[in-house]
C-alpha cells in the first residue's frame, strides 16, 4: 500500500503533462469493439468473469503502471464509463482538452439469500478533466426469513488513465462502505458521492455489493452486476 501511495505522489506530476502530450496515446491503442477482439482471454466473457477480471487487474498492477496489450483491450471493451473519440477504423484519436467528460448511471435490482434480502438502486460515475466522482443511492430489503447478524454496503470505483503517454493504467481505485450491525426489521440504505482526483482518466468500472453476515457466522454476496 504505501508503495502504491508513493508511485502514486510521485507520478501524479508527469501525468499532468501526458495529458496534453495526449496523441501518443493513439499510438498503442488497439481497435475497440467486441467483434473485433484480438485476444482469446477477452472474448465472450460473462458478467461474473467481466467482474473477476477487474478485480485481478487491480491486484496484479501498481498505480500508473502501464497494461498489456491484452489488459489494454479488456478495459477499452468492458469498462462501464468511457471517454473516447474514434476513427473510422475503431481506433483511439487524441483527445482534447475539452474530451475529458462522460457521465454513466445504470439502475440494477437483484436478491438473494434464496431471497432473503433485496437489493436495488443505481451507481453513478462521472469522469471529468482533472477530479471525477463515482457513488450510489441502493437500499437493502431484509425479507422474511433473513437470519443477518451484519450487512456492509460498498460501492467500488476503479479508474483507468494515460499512463507513460501511450498506454493506460490504473490511476485510481477506491470505495465507498457502510456496515449495519443492528435494527434489521428496517432496510439499509446507502447513498453517497465520492469525488477523486486523478488526471487524464478514460474509463471507470463501477460496481456495487451488499456482503451479509448470518446468525451462524457464514456468509455470502450479491453484486448490483455480475
Amino acid at each position: 500500500m504505501f508503495y502504491k501511495k508513493f508511485v502514486a505522489a510521485t507520478a501524479l506530476t508527469a501525468a499532468i503533462v501526458s495529458v496534453s502530450t495526449a496523441p501518443a496515446f493513439a499510438e498503442e491503442m488497439i481497435n475497440t469493439g467486441k467483434e473485433n477482439l484480438v485476444y482469446d482471454a477477452n472474448k465472450n466473457l460473462t458478467s461474473e468473469e467481466i467482474y473477476d477480471r477487474f478485480e485481478q487487474l487491480n491486484s496484479t498492477y501498481e498505480l500508473y503502471e502501464p497494461f498489456s496489450m491484452e489488459d489494454t483491450e479488456f478495459v477499452q471493451n468492458y469498462a462501464n464509463n468511457k471517454v473516447e473519440q474514434t476513427s473510422q477504423t475503431g481506433n483511439i484519436q487524441p483527445f482534447g482538452m475539452g474530451m475529458f467528460e462522460s457521465s454513466y448511471t445504470e439502475k440494477f435490482d437483484k436478491t438473494g439469500g434464496f431471497g432473503k434480502i433485496k437489493f436495488s438502486g443505481a451507481i453513478t460515475s462521472n469522469i471529468n478533466l482533472l477530479s471525477h466522482s463515482y457513488g450510489g443511492r441502493m437500499t437493502v430489503n431484509f425479507n422474511s426469513g433473513h437470519d443477518t447478524s451484519k450487512a456492509e454496503l460498498s460501492v467500488t470505483n476503479s479508474a483507468y488513465g494515460i499512463v507513460g503517454g501511450n498506454g493506460i493504467g490504473v490511476v485510481y481505485d477506491g470505495s465507498i462502505d457502510s456496515t449495519k450491525t443492528k435494527d434489521f426489521s428496517k432496510a439499509f440504505t446507502l447513498n453517497e458521492m465520492k469525488d477523486y482526483a486523478a488526471v487524464g482518466v478514460v474509463y471507470t468500472y463501477t460496481n456495487a455489493k451488499v456482503r451479509i453476515t448470518t446468525t451462524s457466522d457464514s456468509t455470502y454476496s450479491v453484486r448490483a452486476f455480475e
